[in-house]
Order: C-alpha cells, then sequence, then structure tokens
C-alpha cells in the first residue's frame, strides 16, 4: 500500500482503504484482466464470466451501498470514507469502480429528490438494499446521436431557451408518462443495467415543450431495446450500449425531477459525477506509476537499472507528483462539494474530473514509454491503463467542453 499522508484519516478510513484495495487486488483487478482479454465486446454479458464475478463479489461486501445512509442499511460512508472506496476500486480497474457507483444512482436520487415517496422507496430503494446477487443496476441515458457532451447544459443556465432540447420525450398518458427516444451507444453501464436513469425532454400532451426532466426507466418495461454492446478503446469493464424508447410507459412517479427542479438536480448530478470519475482515475494514475516505479526498480538498461538513470528519475518524480496533486485536489473538493450550501459549487468538481484524468493519461502515458516495448504489448497491465486512461478525457463529458462551460460559473462566482 501507498503512503496516504492525510492526517485527518481516521482509523476508519485507512480499515476501509486496506479492505477495498485487497478486493481490488485480489477480485477486480485480475477479473478485469480477463475480460480485457475477451475477443467480443459482449463477453460482459456471460453471468459466469469474470465481470459478473467481480461484480456479485462486490455486492457481498456492499460497496454497492457505499452511498446510501447507514440508518436504512447503506454503507453511509463520509465524503473521505467515499473517496476512499472509489480510489482503491479505481486503482483495480476504475470503469468497474464507476460501474458499481452508477448502481445506486436511482436509490440515491430517490432518497433526494422524493424521499417520502412510499411506492418509490418500495419499489426502487428496498430492492436494491436487498439486492445481493447484483441483479439490480443502473445506467444513466443522457447522450443522443446528437446530443454529445451538449447534452449536459441542455434546459439549464447555458441554454435559457432550450435550443439543446433532447430528442427523447415524455409527454403525459392518463396517469403515467410515454416516454419515446434514442441514447447514443455510450450509455455507461447500459448493457448490464436494469434501470436508467433517463434526461429528457418533458412535454404536454400535444407535444410542447415544457423543460428538462430526469425519469427512472425500467429497461424490462415493454418498448425498451438495447443496441450491441459497444467495443471501445478501453474501459470495457465500463460496458456501453444504444438505449431505444419506442413509447414505454411509466408511473407518473417515476419522473422524479420535473422542469422546477432540472437545473439544480443536474448540477448535482454533475458534481457526484465529476467527483467520482475523477477520484476513478486518481486511482488508475497510481496504479501506473506503481507499475512504472516496480518496472524500474528491476529492469536493467545499461547495466543497471533504470531507476539510477537520472532521467528515469525525474520522470518517475513527475508521475509521483502528479499522483499525489491528484488525490489532494479530489479528496479537498469532495470534502467542499458534498457540504449542504445554497449553490452547487460545480466548478470545483469540474475541475477534478478534468485535472485528474488528464493526470491519469500523462501518468499512464509515462508508464508505457518506461516499460519500451513491453508497454505496448496487448495485455500488460500498463497497455490497459493507457487505454482506459485515454477514455477518461472524453467520458462523462469532454474535458475541454467541461472547461469551456465551467468557466462561466467560475467568473460569475469566485471571489464574489
Amino acid at each position: 500500500m501507498y503512503t496516504d499522508i492525510d492526517v485527518q484519516l481516521t482509523d476508519e478510513h485507512r480499515a476501509i482503504q486496506a479492505a477495498v484495495h485487497r478486493f481490488a487486488a485480489g477480485h477486480v483487478r485480475p477479473a478485469m484482466a480477463e475480460l480485457d482479454a475477451a475477443p467480443a465486446a459482449d463477453a460482459v454479458l456471460d453471468p459466469d464470466g469474470p465481470w459478473w464475478r467481480a461484480r456479485r463479489e462486490a455486492r457481498s461486501l456492499g460497496y454497492h451501498l457505499a452511498a446510501l445512509p447507514q440508518e436504512i442499511g447503506g454503507l453511509g460512508l463520509d465524503p473521505i470514507g467515499l473517496h476512499i472506496l472509489i480510489e482503491e476500486l479505481g486503482w483495480g480497474a476504475p470503469g468497474f469502480a464507476l460501474s458499481t457507483l452508477a448502481d445506486s444512482f436511482p436509490a440515491v436520487a430517490v432518497l433526494i429528490h422524493r424521499p417520502d415517496n412510499a411506492r418509490l422507496i418500495e419499489e426502487i430503494v428496498q430492492p436494491f438494499l436487498a439486492d445481493s446477487e447484483a441483479r439490480l443496476g443502473s445506467c444513466v441515458g443522457l447522450s443522443e446521436p446528437d446530443h454529445g457532451s451538449d447534452a449536459l447544459w441542455a434546459f439549464t443556465r447555458e441554454d435559457p431557451a432550450g435550443a439543446l432540447a433532447l430528442a427523447t420525450r415524455a409527454r403525459p398518458d392518463g396517469a403515467d408518462w410515454r416516454v419515446r427516444g434514442q441514447k447514443s451507444a455510450w450509455v455507461s453501464n447500459g448493457p448490464v443495467a436494469s434501470h436508467a436513469m433517463t434526461w429528457l425532454t418533458v412535454c404536454d400532451g400535444d407535444g410542447t415543450s415544457r423543460g428538462g426532466g430526469i425519469a427512472i426507466v425500467p429497461l424490462d418495461a415493454a418498448g425498451v431495446s438495447r443496441g450491441p454492446v459497444t467495443r471501445l478503446l478501453g474501459s470495457r469493464d465500463f460496458p456501453q450500449c444504444a438505449l431505444y424508447f419506442d413509447d414505454v410507459r411509466i408511473p407518473a412517479d417515476y419522473l422524479l425531477v420535473g422542469p422546477d427542479r432540472y437545473e439544480a438536480a443536474t448540477d448535482g448530478f454533475l458534481n457526484v459525477g465529476g467527483l467520482s470519475v475523477g477520484i476513478a482515475f486518481t486511482g488508475l494514475a497510481r496504479a501506473a506509476f506503481e507499475a512504472a516505479l516496480d518496472h524500474c526498480r528491476t529492469r536493467v538498461q545499461g547495466g543497471r537499472p533504470l531507476v539510477e538513470h537520472q532521467a528515469v528519475q525525474l520522470k518517475l518524480f513527475d508521475m509521483f507528483t502528479r499522483v499525489e496533486a491528484a488525490r489532494a485536489l479530489s479528496r479537498q473538493a469532495m470534502r467542499y462539494c458534498f457540504v449542504p450550501q445554497a449553490r452547487v459549487p460545480i466548478e470545483y468538481s469540474t475541475a477534478v474530473k478534468v485535472y485528474c484524468t488528464q493526470a491519469a493519461f500523462e501518468v499512464a502515458h509515462a508508464a508505457v514509454q518506461l516499460h519500451g516495448a513491453a508497454g505496448l504489448a496487448h495485455g500488460s497491465l500498463v497497455e490497459r491503463l493507457f487505454r482506459d486512461a485515454r477514455g477518461g478525457l472524453i467520458g462523462d463529458g469532454c474535458n475541454d467542453a467541461l472547461a469551456l462551460k465551467r468557466s462561466g460559473d467560475l467568473i460569475r462566482h469566485y471571489g464574489t
């Protein structure tokens, strides 16, 4: 284990750190390496395959309940405990870490937005709390064929006129809603989820837009279909596919968020999402640095170990610094962004996403370089980390687009 210099960590924090690291090293990393080597993208669907084995093991340890309060049966981790869990799982495989966290989104969203709704507690929250076999899971249906990163700003302060209106639409149908539309082939967890947190345009009966909304759509409902598993450069442990909604009927209260609360709810989601992605990729950066350091301690070139060459020493120290800076930024932002306050300080969580994924890519790139030809060999740890790291610059919003949009919040609020 690495040296964690955070003097505020409690004994409980360090116990979580050790336990999750053992799980990541013993279960997540080997299982995800096996999945990555599978010839077909749909290997992730095999219920007896490595991804599902690791998923069920994570469920048995309760890691899917990390973000749920202890009084209802969750782990009730504080922000730093949650940071530790995500980083350690991310050290094993960031896609698996984010997949595990995403599973709880419907239950968490119900507790935030509809805590007094007995039906949603009974149908969404309680079954998830009781699910030790990984039968229930979630994905986020946000981007669409004509909306990539820009989907994040539909019906928000950046788009007050609704020019970016999502093509997926919900119309009232008696006491229910009918959902129709398509989400792009980049719906993470889409192939394996039981429910989709679906971002959509809320319409009147005649189709007139009222604004944005977020609905829980059960993926076994009539009218739902999925595209094939998308084969990506990396992150095959966070599988993706398109989702299609053909007049899918959902109960009225499954529309968790309507136009009146859409922007605040979206900010809250992006806040958690940005932090989680940044933290998971901090784990990847650490994994790449540690792999490079171990290699350079034993690999002999020019008659002596690589660590005795000054150029290598400089490179290793730069990698170490980036990892420590990523952890320091993401952990401090985790503390700050989870404090209840009048405005979600989303510029900080976005900074975490942008900085930490960039650091992960640069550290993984350096790790491949230090391994030389061995780092290019398909199936090596650093080769897989490098491919996974590249996806972090695009997933959950392209870094450049996020930085440009969040600069508006920075300009409006910094120092005020």
